[in-house]
């Protein structure tokens, strides 16, 4: 078992080496979030990533974005929890609608959005995890 681990470990690290797979910081991309609001508090928030020069959007990824803290906001979607796997590559990235609740005008809520990149020629990908905050604000 133990072996079959360092095996495992090992393989990984090659893989990410040799690839060019990247893990944490973002350096190929960033993240455009911005919320529109709606009628009767309803709004849509948008998770847009833009790449640099040279890179482009991988649909072969796992991409993944995860919205906490979400005091006063309450979320449509896949699980209604803050969890969102289906990308809109049209974009590229997340659309997710939502509504004030609690009698809340305004917030703030956090993000996490896993996306996955790579070079035009497909020889070094990268997955990049962006974080931030995001206001909002039920009125126009």
């Amino acid at each position: 078992m133990k072996n079959a681990l360092k095996r495992l470990i090992l393989t990984i690290f090659m893989i990410q080496t040799t690839t060019g797979w990247s893990m944490g910081k973002p350096e190929h991309s960033k993240v455009e979030s911005s919320v529109n609001p709606g009628k009767d508090g309803k709004m849509e928030m948008v998770f847009r990533i833009t790449t640099n020069k040279g890179i482009k959007v991988n649909n072969e990824g796992p991409w993944e974005l995860n919205l906490t803290d979400l005091n006063g906001l309450k979320l449509d979607g896949e699980n209604g929890k803050g969890s969102f796997k289906k990308v809109d590559f049209s974009i590229p990235g997340f659309k997710v609608t939502g509504i004030a609740t609690d009698g809340k005008k305004s917030g703030t809520f956090k993000y996490k959005l896993r996306s996955f990149i790579c070079t035009e020629d497909k020889a070094r990908c990268f997955m990049e995890v962006h974080t931030g905050e995001q206001a909002w604000n039920i009125s126009k």
